[in-house]
């Protein structure tokens, strides 16, 4: 059976949003399309690769970064793993509620240009930084969203999903500055927040960001 998705294709300089209605979100034409494709179409090029680990791997919910280099999240969304060549290098796990530990981890974003992971806690209301290959920890950003996924824009800007945690208003999807600490929202949605970590994903090709959710065909997106 085929599955349906839609895919959200933004420029990577974003404009500012237009009106909208408290139902569904108003984009402007030239910086956004919607296209609900099947899924069978477009995922003609898989190849299946063994990942080569010295202990037991849980399966990955989240993986970003490149081919030869991604951090994984597990489904479980506690353990994150560095894996170079297929080989897993390192690994991260600390739970609990110390100062540099985390219940659990929905967002991850890597800079493979100055190795550094970027991963959100929503107990802990941050985005923690890790150097690699060791995950080093290299401080936190406070960031009160509920974010399901993420990807680094440039060497400054994240680009999130997200929502108030505190009174899960304001859904959409964020631009994130990583020097400031500022969210700016730059588009207005109203079923972000209703996504999770499994069906809601960032990814980048030929210059544009889409954003990708199995949801979203359940929503009108006047374009």
């Amino acid at each position: 059976m085929k599955t349906s998705v839609l895919f959200l294709a933004a420029a990577m300089v974003f404009a500012s949003c237009g009106s909208h209605s408290p139902e569904v979100p108003t984009i402007k034409n030239d910086i956004l399309e919607v296209e609900e494709v099947w899924l069978d179409d477009i995922a003609t090029d898989i190849e299946i690769q063994p990942i080569v680990c010295d202990y037991p791997l849980e399966t990955f919910l989240i993986i970003c970064g490149s081919d030869s280099v991604f951090v994984a999240l597990d489904e479980n969304v506690q353990t994150l793993y560095y894996v170079v060549d297929n080989h897993v290098v390192s690994k991260l796990k600390t739970i609990g509620r110390g100062p540099r530990e985390y219940r659990n981890i929905t967002g991850i974003a890597y800079s493979a240009v100055d190795k550094t992971l970027y991963a959100y806690s929503p107990d802990r209301q941050s985005i923690y930084c890790y150097k690699m290959p060791g995950f080093e920890f290299a401080g936190k950003r406070d960031l009160k969203q509920d974010v399901n996924a993420m990807i680094l824009l440039d060497d400054k800007n994240l680009l999130l999903t997200g929502y108030d945690y505190d009174s899960c208003a304001n859904s959409g999807i964020y631009r994130y500055n990583l020097e400031s600490g500022a969210a700016e929202r730059i588009i207005e949605t109203n079923y972000v927040s209703n996504t999770y970590t499994s069906t809601s994903s960032f990814c980048t090709k030929g210059g544009s960001v889409f954003f990708c959710n199995a949801r979203l065909r359940q929503h009108h997106l006047p374009v």
